[in-house]
């Protein structure tokens, strides 16, 4: 995965879970686990979670959800997440309770090191 991709990518999950915080206080947990082959990066939330309503249209592009106000959304965060990890052979993962929290997982093929 391009470097930049990838912190576009955690950086706007991270956003996201930061907005879901009620008053912007909560946990935010970021882990980092190795399978081998693959590498999973876990980021749990204990903010307001997502709706089942909600849920399922998560991703497509130009759909967003609790950005109003603060007018950072724009509905590309999940899809472009999605979109870069797939490309890479990765996948994402989202794991939601409604006023409970989030977990987004991350899983990428892990890269051979460069050959300096």
């Amino acid at each position: 995965i391009d470097s930049c991709d990838l912190k576009r990518v955690l950086s706007n999950l991270l956003n996201n879970s930061f907005e879901a915080m009620k008053e912007h206080r909560g946990l935010i947990q970021v882990s980092a686990v190795s399978l081998g082959s693959h590498l999973q990066v876990i980021l749990n939330d204990d903010g307001c979670g997502i709706p089942p309503r909600v849920f399922e249209k998560l991703g497509t592009p130009g759909f967003s959800f609790g950005k109003n106000k603060s007018g950072s959304g724009n509905g590309l965060g999940i899809s472009h997440a999605k979109e870069t990890l797939e490309r890479c052979g990765g996948r994402f993962d989202l794991e939601t309770q409604f006023g409970q929290g989030t977990q987004v997982t991350i899983t990428l093929p892990r890269a051979l090191a460069p050959n300096c």
